[in-house]
């Protein structure tokens, strides 16, 4: 989901099961990329926190009015 990872910064998107080996195996030699996409990764779902869920979710059937 685009959304969600942004592909090669907060995580990979894969379509075969080889491709995920491979970026498992990937991230396990290179731990400054591991790191570092943990980081963005966190900093990503930091969008996902029940409070600006509800705010989103106010948006759009409450119109903001709550």
């Amino acid at each position: 989901h685009n959304e969600l990872v942004e592909n090669g910064k907060t995580g990979f998107l894969v379509n075969k099961e080889n491709e995920f080996e491979n970026k498992i195996i990937e991230l396990i030699n290179d731990r400054e990329k591991l790191n570092n996409m943990g980081e963005c990764g966190y900093t990503k779902a930091q969008i996902f926190t029940m409070e600006n869920v509800k705010k989103e979710l106010n948006k759009i059937y409450c119109g903001g009015k709550i």
